[in-house]
């Protein structure tokens, strides 16, 4: 009766009810195999919810910019006489929707490849430093146009091992954030933490600061702590989720300081590889990129 059970009940699975469960009771093979097979259907039953909910949230981020981009396009189309500024104000508006469409499409697709070849990453010893520094240095112009101050704290000689492009693109997000995020006349610290056998990588800014009830959510998929304000800036509320994969996949994690009103402070940690594990990190030369 139990065998027959389990039968049933994998046939439900074949199907996509991922919700079947068995009752069987004992303390046989039998009844260890159920409780395997129950554990094995909840996260089946947890997957199909991810994936779905997955799904109409990607379809709705792609469904926004569309309908903006068709209501902007028959507005040009069906009127008669458009001045040339408004022509062109309609046009920029059509450009900026597009650019947050093919932003929100590349960070889906680098997601996609992130959690996809987890077995393919090209890990090498690599010079934590000049990471950041090639980082901050190209992310500057973005600060400087809103007159925001991006400063590198640098120290000497630290080793990691890691995927150089996975790390530059998780820097590169949170960098990107910070300076989204911050008014004019604010400031973007970046710098290097020694932790014993972990090197944290920190990224500190002076902006509007995220709630603990927001950090609970920060590293979700598609979550944002303002809509409105990240449409603006162009943000998928995908960023950190990435940069949280990608510590995952290096063994590291993720961790957050921030109140409300009074700037954030991220810091990725990874594992340190190479001499430089557990060097004095005292002496530090700020930088400025």
């Amino acid at each position: 009766r139990p065998l027959a059970q389990l039968r049933e009940s994998a046939m439900e699975i074949t199907k996509g009810n991922f919700t079947t469960r068995v009752h069987i009771k004992g303390k046989n093979e039998i009844a260890e195999l159920g409780k395997v097979f129950n554990s094995m259907s909840a996260k089946l039953e947890n997957l199909d919810q991810q994936r779905s909910e997955f799904v109409s949230n990607a379809s709705h981020e792609l469904k926004t910019p569309l309908a903006s981009i068709k209501i902007l396009t028959e507005s040009l189309l069906y009127q008669d006489n458009i001045p040339e500024n408004v022509y062109k104000e309609f046009l920029g508006d059509i450009n900026q929707e597009i650019d947050r469409l093919t932003n929100l499409i590349n960070d889906l697709l680098l997601m996609t490849k992130i959690e996809n070849d987890k077995e393919k990453m090209d890990r090498q010893q690599v010079s934590i430093d000049l990471l950041l520094k090639k980082a901050v240095v190209a992310l500057k112009p973005l600060a400087d146009q809103k007159d925001i101050e991006l400063s590198f704290t640098w120290n000497q000689n630290t080793v990691i091992t890691c995927d150089p492009m996975r790390i530059r693109q998780a820097v590169n997000n949170l960098i990107d954030n910070a300076v989204k995020y911050t008014p004019a006349g604010g400031r973007v610290d970046v710098g290097l933490e020694v932790h014993g056998e972990e090197v944290a990588i920190v990224v500190k800014d002076t902006g509007e600061g995220i709630s603990k009830e927001d950090q609970a959510h920060i590293f979700d998929r598609f979550y944002r702590v303002d809509k409105a304000r990240s449409r603006e800036t162009g943000g998928t509320g995908l960023g950190l989720y990435i940069v949280q994969c990608i510590a995952l996949l290096h063994e590291g994690r993720v961790e957050i300081e921030s109140e409300k009103g009074q700037g954030s402070t991220f810091r990725l940690f990874l594992p340190i590889a190479g001499p430089s594990a557990g060097q004095d990190t005292g002496a530090k030369e700020e930088k400025k990129a």
